[in-house]
C-alpha cells in the first residue's frame, strides 16, 4: 500500500501499549512515527513517557533504564529523571544540571496505554474516550501490523459503500449526516446483516451502527441487534510506529448480558458470568473473522488523494476536510472535487447484492461466511445442542424472532 501522499507525522492520541505489560517498576520501549520512545511506570504504579535517549549524552534509556522509586535511572552513568522529564539527580552525587527529557502525556483506558504525540510537543486540547463503565464486560485484546496509514483506517467509518462489496451487508444508509464536532465525527450506519443461521426463515438480521472517530488514531464502533437487544462495542486503535508500518490494537467489549432486556437463551443456561464470557469470547471471533477483511483491503489499498467519488460513497470529502486538523501546520491535503462533499444520506445500498465475498487467507474459516464463521468458533456440545437441527429451533423460539427454521 502507498501512503505517501500522507504525511507520518499525526498530531493525535494513539494506543502504544497494554497497561499489563508495563507493570510497576518497569520500562517498555515503543516505536511511534520513527521515534523511539520509553513508557516506564513508578514502584507507586504512576505511568509516564518520554524520549528513548537520555539528554545527558544520549544513551538508550529502553536498554540502561531502570526504575527507582518514583524515577528512571540511566546506568551508562546514573542521571534520574522524574515522571516529568527533569533531571534530578546525577551519578556523581554533583548538583543536576537543568536537564529535561521530553515528556509525552499518557492515560490508560481499557487495558490499554494511550499516548499524545505532537510534532512541537503541544499539549493536548482534548482528551480520549476513557469510559470505562460497569455496564461493559472485560474487555478483549488483539494487535495486528500491517503496511497501511491511520486516516486509512479511520475513514473507512465514513466508507459506506465498502459495507456491502467487502462484508456483504445489505441496505446499508446512513441514519443522518457526519456530525462534526472538533476532535470527534460520529456517523450511524443502519443496515442488514446475512442470517446464515436460517432462523427466523432466513430474514436477513437488522443492525445498527454508530462510528465516533477521535483524531486519526482511535475509532470506536457500536453495534446495536434489536431483535435480541445486544450490544456490543470495538475500538479500533491505530498507530504509526514508521516507515509505512502500522499497528492496529482491537478491544471488544460486549454490554453486560444482566442489563439486557431480551430473554437471551445463554442468562437462562448458565450463569450470569460464565454466559458473559461466553458470549464475549464468540463475539471477539466472529469479530475478529469479520475485521479480517478490512485488514487485508487496507494492507494492499492505495490512498489517492483525489478519488473518483459516486453517490452513494459517503462523506468522504468532509471527513477528509476535518482530517487536516491532525497534520502538521502547513500541510495541504489534497482534496477531490467538491462532488458529494456530504455524500447522500438517502442512497441505500441494494436490498440483496449479488455479492462474491473475497477469500481472505490464511484461514480457510475466511471462505465460509460471517456467520457460519461465528457458529463454528463455539464449544463442540454448545454448537451441535443449540446450532443443529431442533437447536436452532430453539434459539429461533427463546429469542422470539420467529418459529420457521430452515433445516
Amino acid at each position: 500500500m502507498s501512503s505517501s501522499s500522507l504525511p507520518e507525522v499525526i498530531n493525535s492520541w494513539f494506543a502504544v501499549a497494554r497497561s499489563e505489560d508495563i507493570p510497576a517498576g518497569s520500562v517498555k520501549a515503543i516505536h511511534l512515527m520513527g521515534h523511539r520512545l520509553v513508557i516506564f511506570r513508578t514502584e507507586d504504579g504512576k505511568l509516564a513517557a518520554m524520549d528513548g535517549a537520555c539528554p545527558h549524552l544520549g544513551g538508550s534509556l529502553a536498554q540502561s533504564g531502570t526504575v527507582e522509586g518514583g524515577v528512571l535511572r540511566c546506568r551508562l552513568h546514573g542521571f534520574c529523571f522524574d515522571t516529568a522529564g527533569q533531571c534530578t539527580e546525577t551519578g556523581y552525587g554533583t548538583k543536576p544540571p537543568p536537564l529535561k527529557a521530553r515528556t509525552y502525556p499518557v492515560r490508560e483506558m481499557l487495558g490499554t496505554v494511550l499516548l499524545y504525540f505532537h510534532e512541537t510537543a503541544e499539549t493536548p486540547t482534548w482528551e480520549p474516550p476513557l469510559d470505562d463503565g460497569p455496564i461493559w464486560s472485560r474487555p478483549t485484546h488483539d494487535v495486528f501490523s500491517l503496511t497501511s496509514h491511520p486516516q486509512e483506517i479511520a475513514e473507512n467509518a465514513v466508507d459506506t459503500g465498502h459495507l456491502t462489496w467487502i462484508h456483504g451487508f445489505s441496505e446499508a444508509t446512513r441514519t443522518g449526516p457526519l456530525e462534526v464536532d472538533g476532535h470527534r465525527v460520529r456517523q450511524g450506519i443502519r443496515c442488514r446483516v446475512p442470517n446464515k443461521l436460517g432462523v427466523g426463515g432466513g430474514a436477513d438480521i437488522e443492525m445498527d451502527f454508530a462510528f465516533h472517530v477521535y483524531g486519526l488514531g482511535i475509532v470506536i464502533v457500536e453495534s446495536h441487534v434489536p431483535s435480541v437487544d445486544f450490544f456490543s462495542r470495538t475500538f479500533v486503535m491505530s498507530s504509526l510506529v514508521g516507515d509505512g508500518t502500522m499497528d492496529v490494537r482491537v478491544v471488544s467489549q460486549c454490554r453486560d448480558i444482566g442489563r439486557s432486556t431480551s430473554h437471551l437463551p445463554l442468562k437462562w443456561l448458565m450463569p450470569e458470568r460464565a454466559a458473559e464470557r461466553l458470549l464475549l469470547t464468540v463475539y471477539r471471533r466472529a469479530m475478529l473473522f469479520d475485521f479480517r477483511r478490512d485488514l487485508v483491503y487496507w494492507a494492499h489499498k492505495r490512498y489517492l488523494p483525489r478519488p473518483g467519488l459516486a453517490s452513494g460513497d459517503g462523506p468522504i470529502v468532509a471527513f477528509r476536510r476535518w482530517a487536516k486538523q491532525f497534520y502538521p501546520r502547513g500541510f495541504e491535503l489534497p482534496m477531490a472535487p467538491e462532488l458529494d462533499v456530504d455524500g447522500d444520506v438517502s442512497f441505500i445500498t441494494p436490498a440483496k447484492p449479488k455479492v462474491r465475498l473475497p477469500q481472505l487467507p490464511p484461514s480457510s474459516q475466511l471462505q465460509t461466511g460471517w456467520w457460519r464463521g461465528w457458529r463454528e468458533t463455539l464449544p463442540d456440545p454448545i454448537r451441535k445442542r443449540f446450532f443443529t437441527g431442533s437447536g436452532v429451533a430453539a434459539w429461533a423460539s427463546v429469542l422470539g424472532i420467529g418459529h420457521r427454521v430452515r433445516a
